[in-house]
C-alpha cells in the first residue's frame, strides 16, 4: 500500500492492491499522517469484509423475516403440510402485534415477549368471539417465536436469544370414555363419531391417523391368534419416527374395520356417504360437540379421549413404560405420562388393595406373636416330653 499526492491536487491518495483487485481512492486530506490513518483503515475494513468479520448488517423486523422463516420451514418439513400450517398460522398470529412485528430480531428481549403475552391472554379469539386465547395457544405461539429466533441465530442473523419459557396453566386432558358411556355412544352417537371413538378406545390411535388409514394397511385374519388378536393394522406417518409402529386388532376393532372398508369404494378405510373421500376432521368435532351437550360432558371429552382411554387401560394391565410408549407411537415418555389418568375405580381398588394388605401384614404379625409365646424357653421341656 502506497500514499501519494498527485499533480495538480494538494490531497493524499492511497493505492492497493488485494486479492487481485486495484483500489485507489482520494483520502481527502492534505496532511500526510492523517491520510495515512485513513488509508490504514480503508485497508483493514477490507481485510474484515473477506475474512466475514466486518460489521453485521442491521438484523431484519420479525415481519420481514417471515419469508425466510416460512420458507425453511417448508423446507423442513415438506412431508407434513399440517406442520407448515401451523407455523404458517402461528407466525402470523406473533404479527398481529405491532410492537412485536416491526421489532428487529436482536431487539426482541423477555420484556417485549411479556407485553406481547399480556396482549395475547387478552385478545379474542378469532374463531370463537365469546372467550379468550387460553394458555395453551398462546404457548404455540410463543414456541414459534422461539423457533424462529433460533433459525435466526443458527443463521448468524442475531447473536443472543431471550429465554420464552413454557407458560404456566395449561388445562390438561384427563378425560377417559368408561364403558357405560361407551356404550351410550352405541346408542345415541352419530356416524362417524360413534366409530372413531370406538375404535380409538380399541387401538389406540388418533384421529387422523384413522382418517389417513388405508385398506393396505390393515392385515385381518379370519382366526385370532392365541392372545385374542385378529391381525394387526400398521401406520406409515406420522410427526416423527417413532409413529411409525404395528398395533394389533381386537374383535371390537374388526368388527368396525369390516363394515367401514366393505362402504368404502377407494383406498381410503374410513370415508364419507360418497365412499370416496376422506372423512372430514370438522365433522368429528362438531358431532363430538353435540354429544357432548347432550351427555351434558365436561370440556375435556373430545374425540382423542378415546386415545387416552386406550392407553390409561394399557397402562393398566401393568405393561412397562416404554412398551406403552412404544404403543403410543411417542418420542418422549414424558409426553406418554400425560396419556395414562388414574380412574375413580382404579383409585378405589388402589387404596382397597392398601387396606387389605395391611390386614394381611396384622394377620402375619399376630401369628408370630402367638408363635413366640408358645415355644418352650430354652431348657425347659416340651408339652409332650416325660417328666421323671
Amino acid at each position: 500500500m502506497r500514499i501519494f499526492k498527485p499533480k495538480g491536487t494538494s490531497f493524499w491518495q492511497y493505492e492497493f492492491v488485494l486479492n487481485g483487485k486495484r483500489y485507489h481512492k482520494s483520502t481527502k486530506m492534505t496532511n500526510e499522517r492523517e491520510a495515512l490513518k485513513i488509508a490504514n483503515a480503508a485497508f483493514t475494513a477490507l481485510v474484515k469484509g473477506e475474512a466475514g468479520i466486518g460489521e453485521p448488517k442491521p438484523a431484519p423486523t420479525l415481519r420481514a423475516f417471515r419469508e425466510d422463516f416460512i420458507t425453511a420451514v417448508q423446507a423442513e418439513k415438506q412431508d407434513k403440510p399440517k406442520t407448515v400450517q401451523f407455523y404458517t398460522y402461528s407466525f402470523d398470529s406473533l404479527l398481529k402485534y405491532e410492537p412485536l412485528a416491526e421489532a428487529r430480531l436482536d431487539r426482541i428481549d423477555e420484556r417485549l415477549v411479556q407485553r406481547f403475552t399480556v396482549w395475547a391472554l387478552g385478545r379474542t379469539c378469532e374463531r370463537d368471539e365469546e372467550r379468550t386465547c387460553s394458555v395453551a395457544t398462546v404457548n404455540r405461539w410463543r414456541a414459534t417465536l422461539r423457533k424462529a429466533l433460533r433459525m435466526a441465530r443458527r443463521w448468524k442473523v442475531i447473536q443472543n436469544l431471550p429465554e420464552i419459557p413454557r407458560l404456566k396453566g395449561e388445562r390438561e386432558r384427563s378425560f377417559v370414555f368408561t364403558e357405560t358411556l361407551r356404550k351410550k355412544y352405541d346408542e345415541l352417537a352419530p356416524e362417524p363419531l360413534n366409530s372413531f371413538v370406538q375404535f380409538s378406545c380399541e387401538i389406540g390411535i388418533c384421529e387422523g391417523e384413522i382418517i389417513e388409514l388405508l385398506k393396505a394397511d390393515v392385515h385381518i385374519t379370519e382366526k385370532a391368534d392365541d392372545w385374542g388378536h385378529y391381525g394387526y393394522l400398521q401406520i406409515r406417518n406420522g410427526k416423527t419416527e417413532f409413529r411409525k409402529r404395528s398395533l394389533p386388532i381386537t374383535p371390537r376393532a374388526k368388527e368396525i374395520l369390516t363394515a367401514w372398508m366393505a362402504k368404502s369404494k377407494s383406498d381410503l378405510v374410513f370415508t364419507r356417504e360418497d365412499g370416496i373421500s376422506a372423512v372430514s376432521a370438522f365433522t368429528l368435532i362438531q358431532q363430538q360437540e353435540r354429544m357432548r351437550s347432550v351427555l351434558n360432558l365436561p370440556w375435556d371429552a373430545c374425540v382423542h379421549s378415546a386415545r387416552h382411554t386406550a392407553l390409561t387401560n394399557l397402562g393398566l394391565t401393568g405393561v412397562d413404560p416404554f412398551t406403552l410408549q412404544r404403543a403410543a407411537g411417542h418420542s418422549s415418555i414424558t409426553t406418554t405420562r400425560k396419556y395414562v389418568h388414574p380412574t375413580p375405580p382404579t383409585m378405589k381398588d388402589a387404596f382397597q388393595k392398601k387396606v387389605r394388605n395391611e390386614r394381611r401384614d396384622r394377620r402375619a404379625a399376630r401369628k408370630r406373636v402367638a408363635k413366640t409365646a408358645t415355644r418352650p424357653s430354652i431348657g425347659q421341656p416340651l408339652a409332650t416330653d416325660t417328666v421323671q
